[in-house]
């Protein structure tokens, strides 16, 4: 059977399960090859073999008894998702790509309703439990927090499986980024760049994932030893040009050594850079800049933006698999399984937004400058000028001195106490 190139390995073994599960209907207990031989007989690595058979019992249609797995739809009476429905409900800028496919491969049906407002999103909820869906995945980018809590007593109480794909209080089935690893890569590529003045900026129009954000910050900035870093940020109260101006000014003001932003999303970059040339900061080179999540607008404006991005398809698949497990356990038993929370880890994406910065030393940046370290001495090869020379060095004070304010550094004469023989050429 010819695979066509555009199926990715995991796509290609998902099919080959399909096609063995059909050929066994009717004959009970058929226990399918090993997934050694199945990788050489799709032509693709037992890794995806692997995680395609795990989809798969996932969503109830094989079983795994011991090395061995059945297909689940041989046995009698046997509980499958064939006919279910789900309703997906996102924003139209953080849509799921490829979860329609992959339900379909499951028997799920999928209805995904794209709203705009917290309005549509209340409605469109309370339409899922009216219509007594069989699970809900929704992804809403709340506004000013989590407010979803009367929706998700009624799917409670109607047994109706969701699965929450941003933010949320504890409670709930909760799939979503790792904001934590997210804010901890960005921070520390900032500081290994010699980065240590930083500033945080947030939101108050999402504040539930700003404050999460901005609390990973701080305890990293700790960690690394930039305390100064860990205290400094701003929240923006909207995300209109204007404000990010205002913003972008009270962040000069405050805070005049600041060399790099951690910005709290993606979603208000557009106009945070639009801001920045209104107010005349360019960037890397006055200010860098990093952001959590990825965005087209990251990946595409001058310069590109360097981000802790996550990968939207993975993370609707795993939201897939954990509503579908919940779905079967209650036509098994009328029951919901007990609440899972999983987070998956960010990615860096390193661009050009990312400018690097000389280490500071401890007496300040203004006294740094101009005190890069000389070049290593060429010492001539005679015995007699090398002490001659050694001793004038001797009495020259040290670089530092020069941009110490008096007093700050006692003079030392340690030739009393020199031992090493002035023998060799670098002596």
């Amino acid at each position: 059977m010819k695979i066509p190139a555009r199926h990715r390995p995991v796509d290609i073994a998902l099919a080959g399960y399909e096609n063995l599960i059909r050929e066994v209907q009717g004959r009970p207990s058929s226990a399918f090859p090993p997934e050694k031989k199945l990788a050489m007989r799709w032509s693709v690595s037992q890794s995806a073999v692997n995680r395609a058979a795990l989809r798969l019992i996932a969503a109830g249609r094989l079983r795994r008894t011991g090395y061995k797995l059945t297909p689940v739809a041989t046995e009698a009476g046997a509980v499958t998702l064939a006919g279910a429905r789900l309703a997906v409900l996102t924003h139209r800028t953080a849509r799921f790509s490829g979860l329609a496919e992959e339900a379909a491969r499951r028997g799920v049906q999928v209805e995904e309703i794209f709203c705009l407002g917290r309005d549509a999103f209340h409605h469109n909820l309370r339409l899922a439990a009216q219509q007594r869906l069989d699970g809900v995945i929704f992804r809403l980018l709340s506004v000013g927090g989590w407010e979803w809590d009367n929706e998700a007593a009624e799917f409670d109480r109607l047994n109706i499986p969701y699965v929450v794909c941003e933010e949320a209080p504890p409670g709930h089935n909760l799939v979503t980024e790792d904001l934590h690893s997210a804010t901890a890569s960005l921070v520390m590529h900032l500081a290994s760049l010699g980065h240590t003045n930083i500033v945080y900026l947030g939101s108050v129009r999402q504040a539930h994932r700003s404050i999460a954000v901005r609390q990973a910050y701080e305890e990293v900035c700790l960690r690394l030893g930039l305390q100064d870093s860990a205290r400094q940020g701003c929240e923006m109260s909207s995300h209109t040009r204007e404000m990010v101006r205002l913003t972008l000014r009270k962040i000069r003001a405050e805070y005049p050594a600041a060399t790099a932003v951690v910005l709290f999303d993606a979603d208000p970059l557009e106009i945070f850079l639009a801001a920045a040339k209104l107010e005349h900061i360019n960037i890397p080179r006055d200010l860098s800049l990093v952001t959590v999540g990825d965005s087209a607008t990251a990946r595409n404006c001058q310069p590109a933006v360097t981000c802790a991005g996550f990968d939207s398809r993975t993370l609707g698949h795993v939201a897939l698999d954990l509503v579908c497990q919940n779905m079967l356990e209650v036509h098994r038993t009328g029951r919901l399984l007990p609440r899972q929370r999983l987070r998956l880890e960010a990615t860096l994406r390193q661009r050009s937004s990312v400018a690097a910065r000389a280490p500071v030393t401890a007496i300040g940046a203004d006294h740094g400058r101009g005190l890069e370290r000389p070049a290593s001495r060429n010492w001539p090869p005679a015995r007699e000028q090398r002490l001659r020379e050694a001793e004038e060095s001797w009495q020259q004070p040290h670089r530092l001195a020069a941009v110490t304010r008096p007093g700050t550094l006692v003079p030392l004469d340690l030739s009393a106490w020199a031992n090493r023989a002035i023998t060799r050429q670098n002596s």
